[in-house]
């Protein structure tokens, strides 16, 4: 049975600070091995669905259409610096602040996603954007003192006006992401 590999997303568009802020990161560990992701692929995973069969692509984008008609589109806060993994990072990420919002899309999906066999997720929702994987870092405490120094610090503001349900294909350059339909949302 063939596959594919999808999530299910919304794109950010990175302007001038979390762009200085990414420069300065990459000049900063440019003698380590990180993989950085390209920036016009940023994004807010809102639900990772793995490989699912191809035949399954349909009826997800069937139920994204029922289940988001109606919802607005609304602005998120893009800030802090911070990482997944101790004493050593392993994903590079900027935060997404707290949003009622984000919050209700998140679980509208989920439950919209439930009667094609996807269970709710365990664990709580961290939304983040990730600008990197961490193969090796020489030196961690200089990223840590760079995070310490924006941990509230807002990077930018976006509206969200579409929700993207992608297929992701891994090459050795890193993760190609394609849509695979795009799902406009109102005015708000």
């Amino acid at each position: 049975m063939k596959k594919e590999r999808t999530f299910i997303a919304v794109g950010i568009k990175p302007e001038a600070k979390l762009l200085n802020c990414w420069h300065k990161l990459k000049q900063q560990h440019n003698l380590d091995f990180i993989n950085w992701v390209d920036e016009g692929m940023l994004h807010l995973t809102l639900r990772f669905l793995g490989e699912i069969p191809v035949d399954l692509v349909g009826d997800v984008s069937k139920v994204l259409s029922i289940s988001l008609t109606g919802f607005n589109s609304f602005s998120l806060k893009v800030k802090e610096l911070g990482s997944f993994g101790r004493p050593t990072p392993r994903v590079i990420w900027v935060g997404i602040e707290q949003n009622e919002t984000l919050n209700n899309l998140k679980q509208t999906i989920d439950k919209a996603l439930l009667p094609l066999g996807f269970d709710r997720e365990k664990g709580l929702f961290m939304p983040h954007i990730t600008l990197g994987r961490v193969n090796f870092i020489r030196n961690p405490r200089a990223f840590y003192d760079m995070t310490e120094k924006l941990q509230n610090y807002t990077f930018q503001e976006s509206e969200i006006e579409e929700v993207t349900f992608y297929q992701s294909l891994l090459t050795p350059k890193g993760a190609i992401h394609k849509p695979i339909k795009n799902f406009l949302l109102l005015k708000g």
